[in-house]
């Protein structure tokens, strides 16, 4: 019995860590564009320059997007520009995860699980020619059940729409219209402390002045951060047909987080007698940080006995402002055997813990026991999938097993033999006080009953 309900305390303070590691375990994982293959309806992947389907009543979009997540649909709103070639401004929709087969560059089928943005917006009977972004907010769950949120910016070239002198020959404006014949942004890829440049030239397409123009830049995030005091243009006319420019520089925050960071360009004016009216525009930069992870020094047991096991704790954390991938760490060395530590995705200031069983063995040459070497790696990927690897050397001693003499197992049966014997002599004396009080109270009532009866 002593020694059923020792092994059981052992089996539940195993257990106890493990569960305290499941419960805390982050494993969600943020969606990203699946720039590689190509889907239905799309004549080519994204990276190789794929762009939405034009026709002439309205643009077909496909964004795959894949990821970890819990699994279930996506909610998605679509945001388009108010000045657009779209008869709405928003569109919201759920998508499911589908499972998609491809062929891989060695013509081997491998097997994607995606969520594939699909949608044909209607277009105006009248619009202008020119570059128009559309953004799209996705809201999900990751696989932890937390929610997030992520907006990807797709854009559509229209060529099929009117340019300023069909407008101006078939179909006169008469009020003032200010659209963005040109724009530029350098560099579109960026790290920390870099300098980011937008450069506009605005024309009055319509057919009366524009008047009161304001100009400005609006980061959406505190990782883009404007230069100057100057945050706006003020024009107080803009005759038909004439052009202004604007330009806005922004700093890259030094701590910026990898991925997408938007500026907003909002533009707003009256007309020569009534009206206002506002236009905007989106631009994305992309912050290419470096990721860097750092983990606790593996420290082993100071002596190591051959049969013996220990848990080995793995804690790694991303001081830096990138996401590692398929973050894993191994453990190598002669005479311990042990499985790798896999901790899945950190996201940027996060952490990961881990728990390591491992069993110690003998050495693999003729010297079974003695001193060991070795080392530990912690292998992860970055955005692009290149693998980054850390190393620690290691070093330890593995001992031989202490061996039980003939004299001292002698002396271990001899104690339990005498324990048993007092177990015995301990149960005896406690039969024995049970008897004399079973015998006194069949006295006492016995006397009681005699003296009722003489009553």
């Amino acid at each position: 019995m002593k020694r059923f309900v020792t092994w059981l305390l052992i089996a539940i303070l195993t257990l106890m860590p493990l569960t305290a590691f499941a419960e805390g375990e982050d494993t969600g994982d943020a969606l990203s564009v699946d720039e590689a293959h190509v889907y239905s309806d799309m004549d080519r992947s994204i990276s190789e320059g794929y762009h939405p389907r034009v026709s002439s009543t309205a643009v077909h979009f496909r964004l795959p997007l894949i990821g970890e997540t819990d699994g279930s649909p996506v909610e998605v709103t679509a945001k388009l520009p108010t000045d657009g070639p779209f008869t709405v401004d928003e569109i919201r929709f759920t998508v499911p995860q589908q499972t998609f087969e491809f062929k891989n560059t060695k013509n081997e089928k491998e097997t994607v699980k995606a969520y594939v943005i699909e949608q044909s917006i209607p277009l105006k009977q009248m619009f202008f020619n020119g570059t128009y972004s559309v953004r799209f907010v996705v809201s999900y769950r990751t696989a932890a059940g937390e929610p997030k949120e992520q907006t990807f910016v797709q854009q559509t070239v229209m060529k099929n729409g009117k340019t300023e002198d069909q407008v101006r020959h078939q179909d006169p404006i008469r009020k003032p219209v200010l659209v963005i014949r040109e724009d530029a942004i350098t560099p579109t890829e960026v790290v920390g402390n870099d300098r980011v440049t937008v450069r506009l030239k605005i024309e009055n397409v319509g057919q009366k002045e524009a008047r009161n123009i304001r100009i400005n830049a609006a980061p959406q995030d505190g990782d883009l951060v404007l230069t100057g005091d100057l945050n706006g243009y003020f024009i107080e006319c803009l005759n038909a047909n004439e052009t202004i420019e604007a330009e806005f520089t922004l700093r890259v925050a030094s701590h910026a987080l990898e991925g997408d960071h938007l500026v907003q360009i909002n533009i707003s004016y009256e007309g020569q007698y009534e009206g206002d009216y506002s236009e905007t525009a989106l631009y994305c930069v992309h912050a290419a940080q470096p990721v860097e992870l750092a983990f606790d020094a593996v420290e082993l047991p100071e002596s190591m006995t051959s049969g013996d096991t220990f848990t080995q704790i793995i804690y790694v954390y991303n001081p830096s402002c990138a996401t590692a991938y398929n973050v894993r760490g191994v453990l190598t060395m002669d005479g311990l055997i042990c499985s790798s530590a896999f901790l899945g995705t950190i996201a940027p200031q996060g952490e990961a813990t881990k728990e390591l069983s491992v069993f110690i063995t003998t050495l693999s040459g003729s010297q079974k026991y003695g001193e060991t070497w070795g080392n530990f790696e912690l292998h992860f990927e970055d955005e692009n999938g290149e693998e980054h690897v850390l190393y620690q050397d290691l070093k330890g001693t593995i001992q031989e097993p202490e061996k039980i003499t003939d004299e001292e197992k002698a002396r271990q049966e001899q104690e339990q033999r005498e324990q048993q014997t007092l177990s015995q002599w301990w149960i005896s004396l406690l039969v024995a006080i049970a008897v004399i009080i079973i015998l006194i109270a069949v006295i006492v009532i016995a006397r009681f009953g005699r003296m009722l009866r003489m009553k």
